[in-house]
């Protein structure tokens, strides 16, 4: 009976240690956090970015109509999500990569990578936005 009951606890112990160990994994990727600044504008057919830090480019533009599929962007330019899963392996990898679109009333972003943020949405009006982003979200130029 005591032998049962030390396999029992054995078995509990492993089983709380491989969840343990799963998830500080899981949670120390996501905490890989890039620094990054870059500022979001639009126009009625275009998302203008001008990164002010933690960038090899230092403005994008491309054209965008409303609502059409999202634009992969990293550390070092336009990309696409398959061309990135094509090099998963290489350490030459961006430190940071997001997606965007423009939407009816703003932009959408969706954090890919050394983001603190998953996903993104904020009011946009033509010609008059500048809403700074950044590892952790939208954030004021100020503040920076």
């Amino acid at each position: 009976m005591k032998i049962q009951h030390q396999i029992i606890t054995l078995s509990l112990l492993t089983v709380f240690l491989i969840a343990g160990l799963t998830a500080f994994t899981n949670d120390s990727e996501r905490s890989e956090l890039s620094e990054f600044l870059f500022i979001v504008n639009t126009t009625n057919n275009q998302i203008v970015l001008s990164c002010e830090k933690g960038c090899a480019w230092s403005e994008l533009s491309f054209s965008a109509a409303t609502n059409e599929s999202y634009q992969a962007v990293d550390q070092y330019g336009m990309t696409t999500s398959e061309a990135r899963e094509s090099v998963e392996g290489s350490a030459d990898l961006s430190e940071f990569m997001f997606k965007i679109r423009k939407t009816e009333d703003g932009v959408s972003l969706l954090g890919q990578k050394g983001t603190a943020w998953t996903a993104l949405s904020f009011s946009c009006p033509a010609y008059s936005c500048g809403q700074a982003v950044n590892q952790y979200g939208m954030t004021s130029m100020e503040s920076n």
